[in-house]
């Protein structure tokens, strides 16, 4: 899989995700089922279009300071849920707690279903 192919799966499955999260738990952010899923999902999206550029532009030197690709993988994984929870938190209205929540939620998916795709997650050559 492309770096291109990926980056566009991977903001539909997070904003995706991140909008049903937000759906459900529309309540606990006093907002509209449609408000909150618009919320989160957009927030997902615009956070992942801000993390993954400089996440692979920058992978290839975690990897090396690691010594693995998956030491790599969970560091950059990492940084994104942090940075991710910062749009989520903004879209949400300062939900903190709920912010961090659905930023490892929406991410942990995401990562699985690359590893778990035929194609696989792009890797270095």
């Amino acid at each position: 899989m492309t770096k291109g192919l990926a980056f566009l799966v991977c903001m539909l499955i997070e904003g995706a995700v991140a909008a049903l999260l937000g759906i459900l738990l529309s309540r606990r952010f006093n907002l509209s089922r449609f408000g909150a899923a618009v919320r989160c999902g957009a927030a997902a999206v615009i956070g992942t279009a801000a993390t993954n550029p400089a996440i692979w532009a920058e992978f290839s030197r975690l990897e090396r300071w690691t010594g693995t690709w998956w030491g790599a993988a969970a560091l950059s994984e990492a940084g994104v849920v942090l940075v991710e929870t910062l749009f989520c938190a903004a879209a949400l209205r300062g939900h903190w707690r709920w912010s961090l929540v659905i930023s490892i939620i929406v991410n942990a998916v995401a990562f699985g279903a690359g590893v778990l795709s035929p194609a696989g997650l792009p890797r270095p050559a």
